[in-house]
This record gives structure tokens, C-alpha cells and sequence, in this order.
């Protein structure tokens, strides 16, 4: 979402950008030519659709990215083996408290205070290893974030200069009118061109034979 966020508001820059640059075309082709380019072909249309497809192909690229750099199997493994110490001391504390009541129930009369004393050292054990435990995780999880934040850059700048080729690529698509304007006028050129020089010839040897 971030990086479709950041690639809507480049993608309006660019989307301005060539707006101005077709408006300023536009007048120069109709002073010039006489051809009338936004009546030819709806540029907004086209930069529009570009604009979305720019984003999405971003929130595309940037979900494999994410992806590729697999920085959630690590923190898996951290917490399924944080889960597995805190599991372990709530299971003694329980088996302790179940064993100082079978004690009590046999009517021994110091046993049960100590097996229910020892629990409480357990829990409040997994309370510390809890404590401890988070914070570790939490601290190297950030760290290998920041690390993977280079990658990821690298990763996403591949991506995002084909994104904003294919951008300028369909706003080529709309100079297209232009183009076939300025070869018919090439074509009809020519002939007289070819006519030009051909007088241009004919006065030089004139003007040697004076």
C-alpha cells in the first residue's frame, strides 16, 4: 500500500509532466502544421490509463519483492522457539501445582507448600523468558528489517524503471497522429525539393556559361 502510495503521486507528476509538454506541443503543431492534435486523439485518456497501470505494476513488483526477501522465516522460528520455553515452564508449574494437590489430598502436611512455592518460581520464570524473549526478537527483527531495506530498493528499482518506461511508452503512443502528419508532409515535400534542385543545377550552369 506504501508503495502504491508513493507511485500514485509519482505517477501524477509524470501525468502533469506530460500534459504541459503536450499542450506546449499541441500549439507549436497547430502554428506550424495547421494540425489540430487534441482533436485527434483524447491524451487524457491515455495518460490516465498509463497512471494506473504505473501503480499497479509497482504494488505488483513491491508484494515479490516483499516476498522474495523472506524476512518472516527467521522471525517464525524465533517465536515457535520462544513458544516452546514458555510452553515448557507453564507445563511444570502446572504439574507442580497438580502434584502439591495430591500431596494436600494425602494429607502431607510441608510438601505441597513447597511444590506450589517452586510453581510460582517457574510461572514468574516464563514471565521473565517472556519479557526477555520479546524484546530480543522484537530489537533483531527491526535490525534485519533495516538491513533488508537496501535489497529491497535495489529490488524495486528494476521494476520501477520499466514501469516508467511502459508510462512514456503509451504517451508515445499519443505523438503518434503527429508523426503521420509530419510524413505526409516529408512525402509532399519532396517532389518539390527534387524540383528545386533541378532549377538550382540549371542557374548554376547558366551562370558559368555568363
Amino acid at each position: 500500500d506504501t508503495i502504491e502510495a508513493v507511485a500514485s503521486k509519482d505517477g501524477n507528476e509524470v501525468v502533469n509532466a506530460c500534459a504541459e509538454h503536450w499542450d506546449g506541443l499541441a500549439a507549436r503543431a497547430g502554428e506550424m502544421m495547421g494540425c489540430d492534435l487534441k482533436s485527434v486523439i483524447g491524451v487524457d485518456d491515455i495518460l490516465n490509463s498509463a497512471r494506473s497501470s504505473f501503480v499497479s505494476r509497482l504494488g505488483a513488483a513491491a508484494g515479490q519483492g516483499v516476498g522474495d526477501l523472506k524476512v518472516r522465516n527467521r522471525l517464525d522460528k524465533e517465536l515457535r522457539r520462544r513458544n516452546r520455553a514458555l510452553r515448557s515452564f507453564l507445563i511444570a508449574a502446572l504439574l507442580l501445582v497438580t502434584a502439591g494437590a495430591v500431596c494436600g489430598a494425602l494429607g502431607l502436611p510441608w510438601l505441597p507448600a513447597v511444590l506450589c512455592a517452586l510453581a510460582g518460581v517457574f510461572l514468574a520464570g516464563g514471565l521473565v523468558v517472556a519479557w526477555i524473549t520479546r524484546r530480543s526478537i522484537a530489537r533483531d527483527f527491526r535490525v534485519r528489517l533495516l538491513d533488508t531495506c537496501d535489497a529491497f530498493a535495489r529490488t524495486l528499482h528494476n521494476d520501477y524503471v520499466n514501469a516508467l518506461g511502459g508510462f512514456f511508452s503509451a504517451y508515445l503512443s499519443a505523438l503518434h497522429p503527429l508523426h503521420r502528419q509530419l510524413t505526409r508532409e516529408k512525402l509532399s515535400i519532396e517532389p518539390r525539393l527534387g524540383r528545386w534542385k533541378e532549377l538550382f543545377l540549371t542557374f548554376k550552369s547558366i551562370e558559368q556559361d555568363w
